[in-house]
């Protein structure tokens, strides 16, 4: 069977061309194709030789048409088989008017999509900014240390940890914690945004969260049981009332005495238990204090030895890591959100985030279901006209879809200028996922991953420059960019702006470039001195 749009001759069988991606024809039967021929035999078209239009007259022939509004407002009868072959030709022309663009020119196009910038260039301001950057990476699963210290600040100009609580405190977004290993309830995870309003909030690991539980069997399920009705608390609130959900659950009976027994409780196993919650995103917090603070060690306020005389205001201490209004994530109405509903507003949020769907974006996700699972209604918003569906982007397979704006945009995309850091997991990073590293900074003993903490320093979509300030590691492109000496200097502002926006004593230090120590004078130590690096015995060193 041969494709109509590429011409690739496809098994019997196959319902997808193995080529492009097209739906192939449906084989037609013997006695389709018998009326055909008699409908034609009996009268043709005058203007049916582009499409081989057969005149419809018989009653069997209106059966397999269509009825079009004609321009004098009656209806005109045009064959399915007919408006199947225009419908297929106009897709083609449409498709074959697309020119995909090298990955390179994407990465530039993303990183000005999603509006970043280089230190002081950044493109949005305030809270309005924050909140523009949180719906177009909605549901972007990142540790927060990485929120606050690099995809906000590399977006949203003069960066304040007060811009992100004040839209938590005033109910404007969420946050959603999750984990994929098995460590601690302590431990730090990985946190996701969201418009409290959002559709995406209703999707929960294929769990509906926030309805009542039934009898508590676990401490988990007791704060579920307090939560779900709706409220938020303080830690020490719901403590209370956790227990009290906890003693009237089914008694605890000491088999060898009978003595009904209190069940047990402490202050730990309570912040345990919450905390698991959170990294089952089951449970929020109105600050995101609470997030900051769950790495250190939280230091309860104690009275002094020697209390003086006066009349002390006790309080009850609280860790830091307990702080702020805790209750259940939001989810909107099942029932008003249905499955359609929430594909289509996760691929509004795609299309938002990255301006072109294709597999690698999809796998870069890690959604449920992948690609397969989106593109039946990819398929119906292009036979709407919503999308347009081609090879965009060079490297991503052939089955991509976009808006037409998106895609003049794309073809006008000229080179950024300006050198960027962000770090290696940040969404408008491609390297590393989508994008293979590049063979000018491999063959060395660092291998570059998308770890939290490394950055990366891109110009004109090419990757310049790999850091890893955490093990002292600098990687530089070999090929004698002339960017680079602007990759270190961007590099040094990114490091010094994290260095006092996190309240950083000291500096960053860099112990080799390329596996050559920089405590050799040469080119690498000469660009990172000439970037405001001076030299210590451990390499170079920025100073904040």
């Amino acid at each position: 069977m041969k494709c109509e749009h590429c011409g690739y001759d496809a098994p019997e069988r196959a319902v997808i061309c193995p080529e492009c991606g097209e739906i192939l024809p449906r084989p037609k039967k013997a006695e389709e194709e018998e009326t055909e021929k008699a409908a034609v035999q009996k009268k043709t078209a005058p203007d049916a030789d582009s499409f081989s239009m057969p005149f419809l007259s018989a009653p069997a022939d209106l059966e397999k048409a269509d009825g079009i509004a004609a321009e004098d407002g009656g209806k005109a009868w045009l064959h399915k088989e007919v408006f199947r072959r225009i419908r297929a030709r106009s897709l083609a022309k449409a498709r074959a008017e697309t020119k995909p663009v090298e990955l390179s020119e994407y990465q530039t196009f993303l990183i000005g999509l999603q509006g970043v910038g280089p230190v002081g260039g950044e493109r949005y301001d305030g809270e309005d900014g924050v909140m523009r950057v949180i719906e177009q990476l909605e549901g972007v699963a990142l540790p927060p240390s990485v929120w606050e210290s690099s995809v906000l600040p590399v977006r949203v100009r003069d960066y304040r940890p007060a811009m992100l609580d004040g839209l938590l405190s005033s109910g404007e977004i969420v946050w959603v914690g999750s984990k994929t290993t098995g460590s601690k309830a302590k431990e730090p995870g990985l946190v996701a945004l969201h418009p409290a309003d959002s559709l995406l909030l209703t999707v929960q690991d294929g769990e509906k969260n926030g309805e009542a539980p039934g009898e508590p069997v676990t401490l988990p399920d007791a704060v579920m049981a307090v939560l779900a009705p709706g409220g938020a608390y303080h830690a020490n609130q719901l403590a209370g009332l956790t227990r009290a959900a906890w003693d009237a659950s089914s008694e605890c009976v000491d088999e060898s005495t009978g003595e009904i027994l209190p069940h047990p409780w402490s202050d730990s196993q309570f912040e345990e238990a919450l905390w698991s919650l959170v990294w089952q995103g089951k449970v929020t917090n109105s600050s995101f204090d609470p997030l900051r603070s769950l790495g250190a060690s939280s230091h309860a306020v104690k009275a002094p030895a020697r209390a003086s005389r006066r009349r002390v205001r006790v309080r009850v201490s609280v860790p830091a890591n307990m702080t702020g209004l805790w209750s259940a994530v939001p989810h909107a109405d099942m029932q008003e959100a249905s499955a359609e509903r929430v594909a289509i507003a996760r691929i509004e949020a795609l299309l938002d985030r990255y301006g072109v769907i294709a597999p690698p974006m999809i796998d870069k996700e890690r959604l449920d279901g992948g690609f397969s699972g989106l593109y039946p209604v990819l398929r119906r918003m292009e036979e709407h006209g919503a999308l347009m569906r081609g090879m965009f982007v060079s490297g991503c397979g052939a089955a991509q879809f976009a808006s037409r704006q998106t895609v003049d945009a794309l073809r006008a995309c000229a080179a950024e200028p300006s050198a960027v850091v962000l770090d290696a997991t940040d969404p408008a990073n491609l390297y590393g996922s989508v994008i293979a590293w590049p063979r000018t900074i491999g063959g060395f003993s660092i291998r570059p991953a998308r770890r939290s903490g490394a950055s990366v320093v891109l110009r004109g979509g090419r990757l310049l420059a790999y850091a890893v300030p955490r093990s002292h590691h600098l990687l530089l492109a070999q090929d004698a960019d002339p960017a680079l000496q602007q990759a270190c200097n961007e590099l040094a502002y990114a490091l010094q702006r994290n260095l006092r926006d996190g309240g950083i004593r000291g500096g960053v230090t860099f112990c080799d470039a390329n596996d050559e120590p920089l405590t050799v004078r040469g080119e690498w130590s000469r660009m990172l001195h000439v970037a405001g690096f001076v030299p210590v015995p451990q390499g170079m060193r920025l100073y904040c």
